[in-house]
């Protein structure tokens, strides 16, 4: 609890730390309740990837890993399919991935458990038409040749949410969330941030993490 008739917490936004211990870095992130909270952003080529190299990664901390909540896509049933990544029941983070815009031709399913109350990196990674699932820098789930994927030239991109009328809703935060068309920024295992991300050269996104 904080008291914020205390002058040297009055009128100060708060930080959340992006690092699992919270001693390495400090990012603004967006809440997200469940409950009819979700970001979305005008459709743009910037989200369509093609077949080509991209990086899709963010700071993910859960207040609920017991439903299907989406983390940041361009997914809708009614205009098309492209990519997503969100947590499946069973305390995992998946990534799907579509070249036919009607269902899913690549699925990624971590091998490693999430649970509530800890901040995770997360990344999907495509190089070379293969695909990587990063948790806190370890590779956790692959798919190979994954084609080119649907180009949604309809629907914007969504975060916390899906584009399917606003369901599987996010319960928690991000922050920190870049999306780099054109680079796999990350192709090993590797050492998560221990600053805020800046924006490197192909970034097209990086949002959830100012005070505005």
């Amino acid at each position: 609890t904080f008291d914020t008739s205390n002058s040297t917490v009055s009128g100060h936004p708060f930080r959340l730390s992006g690092i699992a211990d919270g001693s390495h870095n400090t990012l603004y992130s967006v809440d997200f309740d469940g409950s009819g909270d979700y970001l979305t952003i005008v459709n743009s080529s910037d989200y369509s990837f093609g077949s080509g190299d991209f990086t899709v990664e963010c700071w993910a901390y859960f207040d609920d890993v017991s439903e299907y909540e989406s983390l940041v896509g361009m997914w809708k049933a009614s205009s098309g399919y492209s990519w997503l990544i969100q947590t499946y029941p069973d305390n995992k983070i998946s990534a799907f991935l579509s070249t036919s815009g009607s269902g899913i031709t690549s699925t990624l399913t971590s091998s490693s458990t999430i649970t509530t109350g800890q901040w995770y990196h997360i990344a999907l990674v495509v190089s070379s038409s293969n695909a990587k699932l990063y948790i806190d820098g370890l590779e956790t789930a692959s798919a190979s040749s994954i084609g080119t994927l649907y180009n949604n030239t309809s629907d914007g991109l969504t975060i916390g949410g899906s584009q399917d009328s606003g369901t599987e809703l996010l319960d928690g935060k991000i922050s920190d969330l870049r999306i780099v068309k054109g680079t796999a920024v990350y192709t090993s295992n590797f050492s998560p941030p221990a600053v805020s991300l800046t924006n490197i050269t192909n970034t097209k996104l990086l949002c959830c993490n100012q005070s505005t």
